[in-house]
């Protein structure tokens, strides 16, 4: 995963690396350390207040990765594939949610003029693509 900024850490789509859930509470206090967040375990019974850098780097990181670094979370995205009558496959455009996707299938066979049908959709992920099940998309 690339580094975050400021920006990504003001958005609140983060997670400590542990995978705790993280809240912030701030990301304009003085320091080396801005941000101020307060990170939950799964089961709700562990919260931590920590500080981090600009680029989400944990006050208790020395050198290395710390548990409570702050890392994106994820987003998914959805495309495409289709078959032209010629039997050659191509890959529609990256959407970001199922209904966006649903909406482009439709719209592609609903034309008459359509000289490809879509076959499959798949979900990108973090480096991994999953197909779509059937169902999920129209």
């Amino acid at each position: 995963m690339t580094d975050l900024t400021i920006e990504d850490i003001k958005t609140g789509k983060v997670k400590a690396r542990n995978e705790w859930e993280v809240r912030i509470l701030a990301t304009d206090l003085q320091g080396h350390y801005p941000v101020c967040f307060a990170a939950t375990n799964k089961d709700n019974t562990v919260e931590v207040i920590l500080r981090a850098t600009a680029e989400g780097k944990c006050s208790t990181t020395i050198g290395g990765e710390n548990i409570y670094d702050l890392v994106r979370i994820p987003k998914p995205y959805y495309f495409n594939v289709y078959t032209y009558k010629t039997g050659s496959p191509a890959k529609g455009i990256f959407f970001d949610d199922l209904e966006a996707l649903a909406e482009a299938t439709r719209r592609m066979a609903d034309r008459n003029r359509a000289n490809a049908k879509c076959t499959q959709a798949f979900r990108y992920l973090d480096g991994d693509i999953t197909k779509v099940e059937q169902g999920e998309h129209e």
